[in-house]
């Protein structure tokens, strides 16, 4: 795992947020209780390392924390920053750039960009009777491959999932549930 911290919060002290980030990844997947005192500890159980790089340079933003995670399959990259009012964004998966919020339920496809994907999901979704808060979507080029993020309302089942991953066009799916920034 690789935490860089860019701009502005380079300079503050940045041990909670890496401890809190090794939680939220380990949470699930580990044994153990995790906590932001044991995070540390139960990473380095498991052989996993935690580098965290400090940048005065965060390009566009004030602020841009960078997460690298190489395991099993293909290194994720994920940046993100902070807008007024403490509202977090995401603003690139793996390169690919977009903005979306960390929030609740998401189901983060990487995909081909072509005209009816974005149709054939909604259908997908809208037949299980899943509704989408959000949707994102971020490409390189054209006609290339892209990454759509959706917030979902409710997290959606194994067979959803699959129904999504049959999409023509879809390469990976992944659910991911987090915290709701909304009441």
């Amino acid at each position: 795992i690789k935490l860089t911290y860019s701009g502005e919060v380079a300079e503050l002290s940045v041990e909670l947020v890496s401890a809190s980030f090794a939680v939220g990844l380990t949470r699930d997947k580990v044994e153990e209780v995790v906590n932001v005192v044991s995070a540390p500890t139960v990473l380095k159980l498991h052989g996993v390392g935690l580098d965290e790089v400090r940048s005065s340079q965060a390009g566009n933003f004030t602020t841009l924390v960078t997460a690298e995670v190489t395991g099993r399959g293909e290194p994720v990259t994920v940046e993100g920053t902070v807008f007024a009012a403490g509202k977090l964004r995401i603003m690139s998966i793996d390169g690919y750039p977009l903005e979306t919020s960390p929030s609740g339920a998401l189901l983060i496809l990487k995909n081909s960009d072509r005209p009816g994907l974005i149709g054939e999901i909604g259908t997908v979704l809208g037949s299980a009777g899943i509704n989408i808060a959000r949707m994102n979507f971020g490409r390189k080029c054209r006609h290339g491959d892209a990454i759509t993020v959706l917030n979902l309302d409710v997290a959606p089942e194994a067979d959803v999932v699959r129904q999504v991953r049959d999409i023509s066009g879809i390469t990976a799916v992944r659910t991911v549930s987090l915290p709701s920034d909304e009441s």
